[in-house]
């Protein structure tokens, strides 16, 4: 098992007012096998004016840390690169960046001491910085557009390490946030094809809502074989996992990491796989959150279909319109670009194919709606809570829609998000974040955690009856009340939650 140690610090400053700024100070500091690296962000959301201000000061309190650890690191027989940038995003996303990171070659011993001195630098760095931001945000002038009325000062510590761990099919790249708790399950995430687990997840669990979740779980991140970071191509005749292979890996993992029980959040293939999981190992799966899930196999006409487009496609585009409609393509082109060079430099094409073909040829999810009173207790599906998220524009709408037909109406909600395509967890993190957190309550934990952005309406079948509203109990998040979808001779509609932001 290959270890690879991270540290993360994260400082969120709010300053609230007719203009709400955003200040971000995130530390990320590593220990590899042959460097030492510590990297400083500090990020603005707001007016321009503020932006400005702010970043001039970072700016100063950056350069007065590079001298003091420039000649401290005189003293030490080591190669140390020190890069600075700073980034002004004036229209597109008004935020202002400025990069500070420490890159450290050498023996182990000096790397270890240099990490650690410069943690200890940054800390206070960081501790001073925020001094900065919240004096300056209290001396702006009075009756400004930037007047603060109130603040908010929040810091966040969080240990990563990634693991290379063995399993019967092959080895599996993740990468662990926090550590396992005894009385509560590990978030479990599985990325689609095309991604790897910081493409698919790092929007979501770097959003401000979500600081408040992993506060109270640890995190699994999973990346397929071969499309974690800097992963090297297969050999030749290498025998990629098929779908069920990728679901059997996983036990494992958890065994040797002494996860007891998770949450699934799964995208597109990672929700096929998570599903899979939950299926087979049904005690180690406590909630499971679907995002474009498909439960269906290929027939004939889509195999055909996808021959077709084989031949007159590259993979990059059959990977992209997997993710995007064709309305999206063509309209958003930041995003659009942004994943486009993504897929295709940042993972092997090799290793993406080969990910591609085993999701490409999966088996169909064998689960049937169960009927009450009947076969509850002795059909085939899923037996934990289900959230299934679609975006309103995503071309896997009417997968999650056959997927939803198939689960029981009791312990599934189907949540489909507005102005929203196919990465609701890039696009909409707040609203996806806010879903989740209901999710995690209707089963019995985080009962004080802040609501803000949602706004529900459920749409029910003419057979629910009564109110649909009050306390959840742990194992159904479906907020239908029992006997719901008894004994209508069509399938009862599962709730339907609609966000607005």
């Amino acid at each position: 098992m290959r270890v690879c140690l991270h540290v993360h610090a994260c400082m969120f400053v709010c300053v609230c007012s007719c203009v709400r700024t955003r200040v971000f100070l995130y530390v990320h500091a590593c220990v590899c096998a042959n460097y030492a690296c510590v990297f400083l962000c500090f990020c603005v959301h707001g007016c321009l004016c503020v932006r400005v201000c702010l970043c001039v000061r970072m700016c100063a309190c950056m350069l007065v840390c590079v001298f003091v650890l420039l000649c401290a690191w005189m003293l030490v027989c080591a190669r140390v690169f020190v890069c600075t940038h700073v980034c002004m995003h004036v229209r597109v996303h008004a935020c202002s960046c400025v990069y500070l990171c420490f890159c450290v070659h050498g023996c182990s011993c000096v790397r270890m001491c240099v990490f650690l001195c410069v943690c200890a630098r940054l800390c206070l760095c960081v501790l001073a910085c925020s001094c900065v931001c919240v004096c300056v945000a209290a001396v702006l002038p009075a009756g400004s557009c930037c007047r603060s009325d109130s603040r908010m000062l929040i810091w966040c510590f969080t240990v990563f390490q990634e693991h290379d761990v063995e399993t019967s099919h092959g080895v599996l790249h993740v990468t662990m946030r926090g550590v396992a708790r005894g009385n509560r399950p590990t978030i479990l995430t599985f990325h689609d094809i095309g991604l790897n687990h910081k493409s698919c997840f790092n929007s979501l669990f770097n959003y401000e809502d979500m600081q408040e979740v992993t506060q109270h779980f640890s995190v699994l991140h999973v990346d397929a074989p071969g499309q974690q970071e800097n992963a090297a191509v297969f050999p030749t005749g290498y025998q990629y996992p098929n779908m069920d292979e990728l679901a059997e890996m996983l036990p494992s993992v958890l065994t040797q990491l002494q996860v007891k029980s998770v949450i699934g959040i799964g995208v597109g293939a990672g929700a096929c796989i998570l599903t899979k999981l939950a299926l087979t190992q049904p005690s180690l799966v406590e909630g499971l959150v679907l995002i474009n899930i498909d439960p269906c196999a290929k027939g004939w006409v889509d195999w055909a279909a996808s021959k077709l487009s084989g031949w007159t496609s590259n993979l990059v585009d059959i990977i992209m319109a997997h993710h995007f409609s064709t309305d999206e393509l063509t309209e958003n082109k930041e995003i659009i670009q942004t994943y486009r060079l993504h897929i295709s430099q940042d993972i092997p094409q090799e290793n993406l194919a080969m990910f591609y073909n085993s999701y490409d040829s999966r088996t169909e999810l064998q689960m049937e709606r169960p009927v009450l009173g009947l076969n509850e207790n002795t059909v085939h599906t899923l037996r934990c809570p289900a959230l299934l998220v679609v975006g309103d524009t995503s071309p896997a709408v009417d997968a999650v829609v056959e997927c939803n037909s198939r689960l029981d109406p009791t312990k599934t909600t189907l949540l489909k998000m507005a102005d929203c395509g196919g990465l609701p967890q890039v696009v909409q993190p707040g609203k996806l974040a806010e879903a989740f957190k209901y999710f995690v309550q209707g089963m019995g934990y985080m009962p004080t955690a802040g609501m803000t952005r949602l706004v529900r309406s459920r749409t029910h079948s003419a057979s629910s009856v009564g109110s649909t509203e009050g306390v959840r109990n742990r194992g159904a998040t479906n907020p239908l009340p029992e006997g719901a979808a008894c004994t209508s001779p069509q399938p009862p509609a599962a709730p339907t939650i609609q966000m607005t932001a």
